[in-house]
């Protein structure tokens, strides 16, 4: 299997702990390798990536001047959830737009990695983002909205590692205070309430590598994370991915259809135990079957307590 290539642009969510190396040790772990490059800079925008795409600055016209399979666009964290005609708002759709059309000349995927609320909310908007689940649900429209801003006819796909924030804070929040500072869901981010902290950036990592292939990140290993965690965070983020319906991803695109033989149609079956547990599976079979198992097991691996 030949080696693929990945680069991920962004910011400090991108480059904390190393999302690209863990991502790549998951891929490969998933039988999926991946040779990542991170392209980051702190507070970021996608309107400054441009900036130094069109200045020509080394590390940027080296790495747009080269083929790749998937390009991972993580924009500003507040920037997706503001009001669509704020105009930082209007010119990260039209950046996701150009950006896109790099990833067509490099013949790559483009992805948008979907980000997560902040944990207390933020405190530099607080009448539009008081809190974690407000900023998150904001966040995930934006993101969405900016997918459909796209232009059609090409791969263009989001990596929903904020919905897999959200499904923690439900859990946490059924069974005590999410904010507490021995919940799961607080213990996904550093000091700071906005970064990742290295369980919340393996819990992306898995978001990311379950998207990008179909096969559940449960029980995959991940360097330096405990294995109690580690079990409920994976289970988060298959849910996460194989519980967004609204979503599609390479192995959830319909196949092509077959050139008509002349040959009579084969009987129409039942439908597969997969299909009938609501899962989209109408990817390839050796990543179906996997996705049934872990939605079924994604209940009785979440916290107890947490």
């Amino acid at each position: 299997m030949p080696l693929s290539t990945v680069l991920f642009v962004g910011n400090s969510y991108t480059e904390r702990n190393d999302l690209a190396e863990i991502t790549a040790g998951l891929l490969t772990a998933a039988g999926a390798p991946e040779s990542p490059t991170a392209l980051t800079g702190d507070g970021f925008t996608w309107a400054d990536h441009l900036e130094r795409i069109e200045g020509g600055a080394p590390a940027w016209s080296t790495a747009f001047g080269q083929p790749w399979h998937r390009m991972v666009f993580q924009e500003q964290s507040q920037i997706p959830g503001f009001p669509e005609d704020n105009p930082e708002v209007v010119a990260s759709r039209a950046n996701a737009v150009a950006l896109d059309g790099l990833a067509a000349e490099a013949g790559a995927e483009t992805w948008l990695f979907m980000t997560w609320g902040r944990r207390d909310g933020d405190q530099d908007n607080p009448a539009l983002y008081p809190d974690f689940p407000t900023m998150a649900a904001l966040l995930d429209a934006g993101y969405l909205a900016t997918r459909q801003g796209l232009p059609a006819g090409r791969p263009a796909y989001v990596a929903p590692a904020g919905r897999a924030f959200r499904v923690v804070w439900e859990d946490a929040t059924a069974v005590g205070d999410p904010l507490a500072t021995e919940s799961a869901f607080y213990r996904l981010y550093s000091g700071d309430g906005s970064h990742p902290s290295p369980l919340g950036t393996a819990l992306v990592a898995c978001v990311l590598t379950t998207s990008f292939t179909g096969v559940p990140c449960s029980g995959l290993p991940v360097d330096g994370i405990d294995p109690s965690d580690l079990e409920w965070a994976q289970a988060a983020a298959d849910e996460a991915v194989f519980g967004s319906s609204d979503l599609t991803f390479p192995w959830t695109s319909a196949p092509e259809p077959e050139p008509d033989t002349g040959s009579e149609p084969e009987p129409e079956q039942d439908p597969s135990p997969e299909r009938a547990s609501g899962c989209e599976t109408t990817g390839s079979p050796s990543t179906a079957g996997p996705a049934a198992a872990a939605l079924a097991l994604l209940r009785r691996r979440r916290p107890a307590g947490a």
